[in-house]
């Protein structure tokens, strides 16, 4: 796969296992932080999230 050494995930169609990470992630980020508040402008969720990744 290219020089990047990375490996694509081509499991069949509606195998939720290829995504489990992802979606938990972006579940929890919703729940805990994104529906709690209420943005004024792109850029302060856009930093709002960045905080709560990085912190």
């Amino acid at each position: 796969m290219g020089n990047n050494k990375i490996n694509r995930s081509m499991s069949r169609k509606g195998n939720c296992w290829d995504n489990v990470a992802a979606e938990s992630f972006f579940k929890t980020i919703k729940s805990e932080m994104i529906y709690r508040n209420e943005f004024k402008s792109f850029t302060h969720a856009y930093n709002h999230v960045y905080d709560y990744i990085e912190n």
